[in-house]
């Protein structure tokens, strides 16, 4: 671990400081540059999936779609609730509202996972 976070530090993607309360403690944080970096990897793991969600046929893309969605929100998952003839949605955000799922938010739910 020690030589991962070395690795990143040298990177310039995290920084190390000693704990406040206890100088024994090295505590690290992400840069700016990491967090770009995170980001930009985040992004290309959301394409990837994206492409793969797209070579599916439009039922099994229907059905990854309420399985992200049941996944984000357990609730969901009793049928009692669950009402079969509306699209799925997910809500999450500062806005909290509801918005269809597409392609591209499925690919980005499952890459922030």
């Amino acid at each position: 671990m020690t030589s991962l976070v070395s690795k990143l530090e040298r990177d310039g993607l995290v920084r190390r400081h000693r704990g406040p309360e206890d100088r024994r403690a090295v505590l690290m944080a992400i840069t700016e540059l990491g967090s770009g970096y995170l980001g930009r990897l985040r992004q290309q793991s959301a394409e990837s999936i994206e492409r793969l969600i797209d070579k599916l046929p439009a039922t099994e893309a229907g059905a990854l779609a309420s399985t992200v969605d049941a996944l984000v929100h357990p609730s969901l998952l009793d049928a009692e609730e669950r009402d079969p003839a509306r699209p799925p949605t997910v809500s999450h955000g500062p806005d909290l509202r509801p918005r269809m799922l597409s392609t591209r938010s499925i690919a980005q739910e499952v890459s922030t996972r």
